[in-house]
């Protein structure tokens, strides 16, 4: 495990450098935007990840953390997945591509509206004034954003469309798996004794080794989406991260 989580940490490492370089010269524009904001985000987890994981077999304990973080992937990419899958329909993949990504953004910002809307007197002492003016900033986002109104950025809505339209069997029992993991780990941050429950259930000795498995399996499934969207923004860099990949022997690591 410690190799793993070194090799897990080094690869994050090497993601965010290689992405600090490529977005200086990336069109500013979606899906760059959306998709180097991924590989961030995932490269972030991986390296909170390998640094959780070494606590692990002496600190049981921290499974409930990295549950959530396994969460966390598992919401951004299952959705991110869709987004690519739905466009690959159309004769302007990218076009359609940005279109789903905007309606991710738009639900996004119809969230935080809703949330002044309801909570910025109460929770952030806003007079009405300044909730107006911060509502209007987000309308004015809003109208700017070019967005495919079919597209839901729902993540059940997401995984189901995947299971329903992805043709490789594979991938498509993998998009099972991540659904069933997901429902799980959602229930991790609950208060009270199901929390418990599922923490005894998962570190039980005849179940800890299969907790393990379904993390690699995740993390593994995160690092194959990192390769896809760097195809999207630049050939070069999937390439390299292939090789790197390959040398690290990550993508086979839950096997």
């Amino acid at each position: 495990m410690k190799e793993y989580c070194e090799k897990l940490n080094e690869l994050a490492s090497e993601m965010i450098r290689m992405t600090d370089k490529i977005v200086i010269s990336l069109p500013n524009k979606e899906p760059n935007k959306f998709l180097c904001a991924q590989i961030y985000q995932i490269s972030g987890a991986h390296s909170s990840m390998s640094f959780l994981l070494r606590l692990l077999e002496n600190s049981p304990h921290h499974i409930n953390q990295i549950f959530l973080i396994l969460r966390q992937i598992i919401t951004s990419t299952v959705l991110t997945y869709w987004a690519i899958l739905e466009s690959l329909k159309e004769d302007n993949q990218d076009l359609r591509l940005e279109q789903n990504i905007q309606a991710i953004n738009k639900d996004h910002l119809d969230n935080v509206k809703k949330f002044l809307r309801s909570n910025a007197t109460d929770v952030l002492n806003w007079n009405q004034s300044e909730t107006e003016s911060k509502v209007s900033l987000i309308d004015d986002k809003l109208n700017q954003l070019k967005f495919n109104p079919n597209f839901s950025s729902s993540f059940i809505k997401a995984g189901r469309k995947i299971i329903q339209n992805e043709s490789n069997q594979t991938l498509k029992n993998e998009f099972k798996f991540l659904i069933e993991r997901w429902n799980t780990f959602s229930k991790i941050e609950h208060p009270g004794y199901i929390t418990l429950q599922l923490f005894k259930d998962q570190f039980d000795i005849k179940k800890k080794d299969e907790s393990i498995r379904d993390i690699q399996r995740v993390i593994k499934f995160s690092i194959e989406q990192q390769i896809l969207y760097y195809s999207l923004i630049g050939g070069k860099e999937a390439d390299k991260l292939k090789r790197r990949n390959k040398e690290l022997n990550l993508l086979s690591q839950h096997n």
